[in-house]
C-alpha cells in the first residue's frame, strides 16, 4: 500500500485544499448568479456563510479531543464536504442551494484549521518545516483563482 510521508501528504492535502477554496471563495457568487439567485439572495447567503464557516469551527474543532482524532477527523469531513460538494449535481433550487451552501461552509472551513492542526503535531513530532508545506496550499489557491478567472474571462470574450 502507498504511504506518503509527512511532508509530501500535508503538502498535496494542502494543495488540493486551497485550489478548490481558491475557486469556492470567489466565484462562488457567479456561480450562484448563473443558478438564478438575484443579488439580494446571493448577499444573505454569502452572509449566512460567514456564520456556517463559525459553527464549522466551533462545533466539530472541539470533538476532536487528542491527537490520534485528528486524522479521523480530516478523513471524516473531507468526506462529508465531497458529499456536500457533490450533491450540488443533483439538486437545485434555492431551497437546496442554501442548504448545500451553508452545509459546504461548515465542513469545508473546518479542513482548514484540521490541517493547521495535523501540520502543527508533524512540527513537533516529525520536525516538519510548516512553512515549507503549508506555501503549496497559498500557491494552489493562487493558481486556481488565477486559471478560473481567465478561464471565465475568455469564456466571455468568445
Amino acid at each position: 500500500m502507498f504511504k506518503p510521508k509527512a511532508a509530501s501528504w500535508i503538502s498535496l492535502y494542502f494543495s488540493g485544499l486551497f485550489f478548490a477554496w481558491g475557486i469556492f471563495l470567489p466565484f462562488w457568487a457567479l456561480w450562484l448568479e448563473s443558478e438564478g439567485l438575484d443579488p439580494s439572495q446571493i448577499g444573505m447567503l454569502l452572509g449566512f456563510s460567514m456564520l456556517a464557516r463559525f459553527l464549522g469551527n466551533v462545533l466539530l474543532m472541539p470533538r476532536i479531543k487528542s491527537a490520534k482524532h485528528l486524522l479521523p477527523g480530516v478523513r471524516w469531513v473531507s468526506f462529508a464536504s465531497i458529499l456536500v460538494v457533490a450533491s450540488l449535481c443533483w439538486l437545485n433550487g434555492y431551497f437546496w442551494l442554501t442548504v448545500l451552501t451553508l452545509a459546504a461552509n461548515f465542513f469545508i472551513a473546518t479542513l482548514i484549521p484540521l490541517g493547521d492542526a495535523v501540520a502543527t503535531k508533524w512540527v513537533s513530532q516529525l520536525q516538519l518545516d510548516y512553512g515549507r508545506v503549508r506555501v503549496f496550499g497559498s500557491i494552489a489557491f493562487i493558481v486556481s483563482s488565477t486559471l478560473l478567472g481567465l478561464g471565465l474571462t475568455y469564456t466571455q470574450s468568445t
